[in-house]
């Protein structure tokens, strides 16, 4: 005889004895996983490190059309001056964070890298603001252009 329990058959037992639906059972782990990414989410948005080292942002302009939507989702890795390189987009804290793309980078006279210069897609000149390591954020390495159609709504858009 085992004193080990095999947890399979119980689960098993308690769907019969309850006699859940497989539907119910799919709905409550994508609730409970969809819990799970709000909070960390939220966790991510509220700090610059982020979690693991990736943080979340959502762009609220039309900058950077068609590349990315106003009102998406962007997961950006957590990241220095130093390992960003032209045509990257980054995310950087101005007066607020804006998220562009690279198109210039500005060395001192020992070759040092010292600031970028981004612009959005949609705009037709370069940002006026010298970005320096202090002001970076990350990169973004994923957007999801289609979660303007949740935002929009939950932002009443």
């Amino acid at each position: 005889m085992t004193d080990r329990v095999n947890l399979s058959v119980i689960f098993i037992k308690v769907i019969n004895v309850k006699r859940v639906k497989k539907e119910d059972i799919v709905v409550y782990i994508i609730s409970v996983l969809l819990i799970v990414i709000t909070v960390l989410s939220m966790i991510a948005l509220r700090s610059d490190k982020g979690i693991f080292g990736y943080t979340v942002r959502i762009v609220i302009s039309g900058s950077m059309e068609p590349t990315i939507h106003k009102n998406t989702f962007n997961i950006i890795k957590v990241c220095n001056l130093e390992d960003i390189s032209i045509g990257d987009i980054i995310c950087y804290r101005y007066d607020r964070d804006i998220i562009h793309r690279v198109v210039d980078l500005k060395y001192d006279d020992n070759h040092t890298l010292i600031s970028v210069v981004t612009k959005g897609d949609a705009n037709k000149t370069n940002d006026d603001i010298v970005i320096t390591d202090e002001m970076i954020i990350g990169r973004v390495i994923k957007t999801f252009n289609d979660s303007y159609i949740i935002i929009d709504k939950v932002r009443g858009s």
